[in-house]
């Protein structure tokens, strides 16, 4: 048989039955048990983001890892630009092949 699950009536409401305290009385303990109980999960959670926090940290790359990281790029960039821009466009090319089979034909 399944257990009934409590609701804070129910609680109010046996609590009355019993003699025990009044009903602000019984509100209030209610309200500070489930204060208790949200407080008690909000702290696990709040742990539960912190060590994910760690563990991200150490996972992942800072901002001063990728300005480094983007330096080298620019760096290859540069250097490459650099290679690049010695060699002859298509167009120069062309015009220097027209130019050689003009004076140095292959036929």
């Amino acid at each position: 048989m399944a257990a009934k699950q409590l609701t804070k009536k129910d609680i109010l409401d046996t609590i009355k039955q019993a003699g025990l305290v009044t009903e602000k009385t019984a509100k209030d303990i209610v309200t500070g048990i489930v204060m208790d109980a949200s407080e008690a999960i909000l702290n696990g959670v709040q742990r539960m983001f912190d060590e994910q926090n760690k563990i991200n940290d150490a996972k992942f790359a800072t901002k001063e890892d990728l300005q480094r990281e983007i330096g080298w790029v620019r760096d290859d960039i540069k250097g490459l630009h650099a290679e690049l821009s010695a060699k002859p466009s298509r167009e120069e090319l062309n015009r220097l092949e027209a130019r050689v089979n003009r004076y140095h034909p292959l036929n």
